[in-house]
């Protein structure tokens, strides 16, 4: 599973020797939803402004630009778009850092986590836990 992309993380832009990398913009709707600290971003979320090659006859100069989020995780989602991850096409390259011990997608290994103390429901049916610090599934 690839990390989750948060604000001020930094995209490989693909368009050197203007600016190689860049970091990501505050998200465009997200205000409440943060990740280790920073906000997470989502599809269609932008960079800060930087420079692009373009032409300045008669030689190449750079420009300024702001870049975008392509695509996100399609079944993970903040504030009704796909999460940005670890990877993204993002300008014209992809996010090269994100979060440390937060990731997105994948597949559950064993369904929805019992609760710790084996408590039921009103319906008498084995209550969820939620993720638990520590807890890894086996």
């Amino acid at each position: 599973m690839p990390a989750a992309v948060r604000e001020a993380d930094i995209c490989l832009t693909g368009h050197p020797p203007c600016s190689p990398k860049v970091p990501l913009d505050v998200p465009l709707l997200n205000w409440n939803v943060f990740c280790e600290g920073p906000l997470l971003t989502q599809e269609l979320d932008l960079t800060v402004p930087h420079t692009i090659p373009c032409p300045c006859p008669p030689k190449m100069c750079c420009c300024p630009h702001i870049g975008i989020i392509h695509a996100g995780w399609l079944n993970v989602h903040c504030w009704l778009f796909p999460q940005a991850f670890l990877g993204s096409p993002c300008d014209f390259g992809k996010i090269i850092t994100g979060a440390k011990k937060v990731f997105v997608g994948g597949v559950p290994v064993s369904g929805a986590q019992a609760a710790a103390d084996g408590s039921r429901n009103a319906l008498g049916q084995q209550a969820g836990g939620g993720a638990r610090m520590g807890f890894a599934p086996p």
